[in-house]
C-alpha cells in the first residue's frame, strides 16, 4: 500500500462489481488487451481501493480507481500518482494528501 499519501477502501455491491467489470471489458476490448474472466477480475489488488485526487492548477477534486495507478508506481518507482485533470487538461492531479503537502510548502 502507499506510504505517501491516503487511500480509501470501499465496500461494492454485487451490482457495483459487475458494472465495474463491464467498464474493465469496454476498456480492454478497445485497447486491444486480453480480458480475463470475471473471477479473476474479482482477485484482483486494489479491486476496492480508491484515491481522493486534486489538481494543482484548477483545485478539480474526484476519487479515482487506485488500481489505475498501481501497476504504474510499481513499473516506473513513483511515491505517489500524477494524471492529467479532467477540468483543466494539465498533468496535474495528485493524492489530496500531496496536494496539501505541496500547497502548505509554498504557501509558508
Amino acid at each position: 500500500m502507499p506510504k505517501f499519501f491516503s487511500t480509501v477502501t470501499v465496500v461494492m455491491s454485487n451490482d457495483e462489481l459487475k458494472d465495474a467489470y463491464r467498464q474493465y471489458k469496454d476498456r480492454a476490448l478497445v485497447m486491444g488487451d486480453q480480458v480475463i474472466s470475471y473471477a479473476a477480475f474479482l482477485k484482483a489488488p486494489y479491486l476496492n481501493v480508491f484515491v481522493d485526487m486534486k489538481c494543482l492548477n484548477c483545485h478539480a477534486e474526484l476519487r479515482e480507481h487506485f488500481g489505475d495507478y498501481g501497476l504504474d508506481m510499481e513499473d516506473y518507482s513513483l511515491p505517489f500518482p500524477i494524471d492529467w485533470c479532467p477540468e483543466c487538461g494539465l498533468q496535474h492531479l495528485v493524492p489530496k494528501d500531496i496536494y496539501h503537502k505541496l500547497v502548505i510548502n509554498v504557501f509558508k
